[in-house]
C-alpha cells in the first residue's frame, strides 16, 4: 500500500524539474556572491561577465518554470 508521501508527488518531482530549477537557483546565487565580491574589490569586468552568465541561467530558470 503506497504511503500518503508518494501518493501525493507532484509531476515537478517526478520529471525532476523541481530539482533543476533549485540546482538553477543555487548557481544564480552563487554567481550572485562572486559578483558582489567582485565590485567590492573594483573588478569591473568580471563583475560584468558575472552578470552575463547570471542572465544566461535567470533565463533558463524562467524557461523551466513556464508561464506563471
Amino acid at each position: 500500500m503506497p504511503s500518503i508521501r508518494t501518493a501525493r508527488t507532484s509531476k515537478a518531482k517526478k520529471s525532476g524539474a523541481g530539482k533543476n530549477t533549485r540546482s538553477l537557483a543555487r548557481k544564480i546565487e552563487g554567481i550572485d556572491r562572486k559578483m558582489q565580491a567582485a565590485l567590492e574589490k573594483g573588478d569591473f569586468e568580471a563583475a560584468k561577465l558575472l552578470a552575463e552568465e547570471q542572465e544566461r541561467l535567470l533565463d533558463h530558470l524562467m524557461l523551466f518554470k513556464g508561464p506563471a
